[in-house]
């Protein structure tokens, strides 16, 4: 049976059911952060509305990712799971982006006491960046071909490569996290919290696609003749046609590529500890020197 046969149909309108809890939980946490909330509603009104969706918007990409995650863990999907992660890959990086900006500039401020004109002490070194936004493209196409393109049309090998693009687009975003976590105690500030939402679910998202993938690969195989031959060759297409094998072989796939990626970076100029410096030549950041 089709996944699409199976899917739960709870979400026949994703997107407004996204943007209604979105309002819902903003209204919730505002009004019990504010006692005021009523003066501001009715002269701020958009104001009041932009606040209640930065809020609840972060909060429903936990909760949504979360929720596919679970229900595709038992083989039942939910409608819209692509939408929500396309919303997740758009906002949720323009969140990213502005905690990023905020905590750098308060950073900065700390390090000269300069609001302009002072050279940004940025997280990530300038000179790497190319690098770090490879992988994390890369990590995106893996997620693109694991999405997008059915088990039936892919062999398992592509799979487990796309699924390795995925696990270090993870890593990425996690030393990432972490290089940020000085700037919350030298400049607080509410855009620190939006630095987690795209690391929380890129990682749910990688795990429910390679379920997903899990599941698609037992129906293609049940449809297929069981193996009677012996040898290497059989062996080895035994082991990638046993899909709980695949996330463990990607790990082990995951140091070539990574390191295949960092030699085709070296041709353009990028060095071949490139991802290293990127975090540890910077100043005032978890891992700097």
């Amino acid at each position: 049976m089709e996944k699409e046969c199976e899917q739960i149909k709870i979400f026949r309108l994703p997107i407004i059911t996204f943007l209604m809890l979105s309002f819902t939980i903003g209204n919730v946490i505002f009004y019990a952060s504010f006692e005021d909330m009523y003066r501001i509603m009715t002269r701020e009104t958009e104001l009041f509305l932009l606040c209640v969706f930065l809020i609840g918007i972060p909060l429903c990409f936990v909760i949504f990712e979360m929720t596919f995650l679970i229900t595709e863990s038992f083989n039942k999907g939910l409608r819209g799971e692509k939408r929500i992660d396309l919303l997740v890959f758009v906002l949720g990086t323009a969140l990213e982006l502005s905690g990023i900006l905020f905590l750098t500039d308060g950073v900065t401020w700390y390090f000269t006491g300069e609001r302009t004109g002072a050279i940004p002490y940025s997280p990530v070194n300038i000179d790497t960046l190319p690098t770090v936004v490879t992988f994390l493209c890369l990590s995106i196409l893996g997620y693109i071909i694991l999405e997008y393109i059915p088990m039936k049309k892919m062999a398992p090998m592509v799979a487990i490569l796309a699924m390795s693009a995925m696990y270090i687009g993870d890593i990425v975003l996690m030393v990432l996290t972490i290089q940020l976590q000085p700037s919350y105690e030298v400049a607080p500030t509410a855009f620190f919290q939006y630095i987690y939402i795209l690391p929380a679910c890129w990682i749910m998202i990688t795990a429910r696609v390679i379920i997903e993938k899990i599941h698609e690969w037992k129906i293609v195989m049940a449809q297929r003749p069981v193996l009677d031959q012996e040898g290497i060759g059989t062996a080895l297409e035994e082991a990638l046609n046993t899909p709980l094998s695949w996330p463990i072989i990607a790990v082990l796939i995951m140091i070539p590529l990574f390191a295949a990626v960092a030699l085709i970076l070296g041709a353009f100029g990028q060095p071949s500890d490139a991802i290293t410096r990127a975090f540890t030549e910077t100043i005032g950041w978890t891992f700097s020197k």
